[in-house]
């Protein structure tokens, strides 16, 4: 049997899935659930936030968010912080993980 790929996944303490039914935006990926004492939590992530971006590159999916984060924490990239482009109720904001 072909292995589904994983509907949701976990990103420093965020649970995050596909976005769907999102009245504000059709790409990007959805912030299910948090732990509270996760890096994002602390960097401002909610749940309900739709993140379209990281460090500026627009991302689709899933598929596209890991290949963003993946490349951050190459051993080739010196970039300590993460830019997330999130929309909450509409907004687009900017968070910071480092």
């Amino acid at each position: 049997a072909i292995a589904e790929p994983a509907a949701d996944q976990e990103f420093r303490g965020a649970r995050l899935q596909n976005v769907r039914d999102n009245i504000y935006t059709n790409h990007g990926v959805e912030v299910v659930s948090l732990s509270q004492s996760g890096a994002a939590w602390a960097a401002g992530l909610r749940a309900g936030d739709v993140i379209v971006e990281v460090n500026r590159q627009a991302i689709a999916d899933l598929d596209a968010f890991n290949a963003s984060t993946s490349a951050e924490s190459s051993p080739s990239s010196n970039r300590v912080t993460t830019a997330l482009t999130v929309i909450r109720d509409g907004r687009q904001i900017l968070l910071f993980l480092s």
